[in-house]
């Protein structure tokens, strides 16, 4: 089955250069300090045996209205670049199924949870970004029926482009969802 059968792209969409520009603007003037806020959480570590690395909901509003965000959105697209430094895997340039990525879902009625890609050490199986989030889930006991948007960071030209497998495993756990897919780019 072709992921296109699963659930058709809704691709080509115009982009919002008004969004983008927005954005640009918040990664450039409040995405270090939202960087910084969320090493803090992180580094807090859970607040419960359950918990794994989710952002409580309380954490992630006040980071919106600390920040002067219009939404979770843009926290989670803040969010992305620390997600894809934590997902870098360390053991090899090799670059499996799981090459270097990020996830962020965002839950109802609120909060969030991230992912990156595990790289094993024997190098197959490896873990990609959605599975990763997904253990997260599992592990705070929430149902993925919860996910309301799944974003996915991957390099703009990786070796293997998880975002097929991304948008299946999603549509397979969370049909509803919304998936929503940026690129990066790699310096130097």
């Amino acid at each position: 089955m072709t992921e296109a059968a699963i659930r058709p792209p809704t691709l080509p969409f115009p982009a919002n250069t008004a969004f983008a520009s927005r954005m640009a603007s918040l990664t450039s003037t409040v995405g270090p300090a939202v960087e910084t806020d969320l090493r803090e959480i992180l580094d807090a570590g859970p607040q419960g045996p359950l918990d794994g690395s989710v952002v409580p909901a309380e954490a992630g509003a006040s980071l919106v209205a600390r920040h002067g965000l219009v939404a979770i959105d843009e926290l989670a697209l803040l969010a992305l670049p620390l997600a894809a430094e934590l997902a870098r895997p360390a053991i090899s340039g090799y670059r499996v199924a799981a090459v270097p990525s990020a996830v962020v879902l965002t839950l109802a009625p609120s909060g969030w949870v991230g992912g990156g890609c595990v790289e094993s050490v024997a190098y197959n199986p490896s873990i990609g970004a959605l599975q990763a989030a997904l253990v997260e889930l599992a592990a705070a006991r929430l149902d993925p029926s919860s996910i309301v948007d799944a974003w996915l960071a991957k390099l703009d030209a990786g070796a293997v482009d998880p975002e097929p497998g991304f948008r299946a495993l999603l549509y397979a756990v969370a049909p509803a969802a919304n998936a929503r897919v940026v690129r990066w780019r790699t310096t130097g």
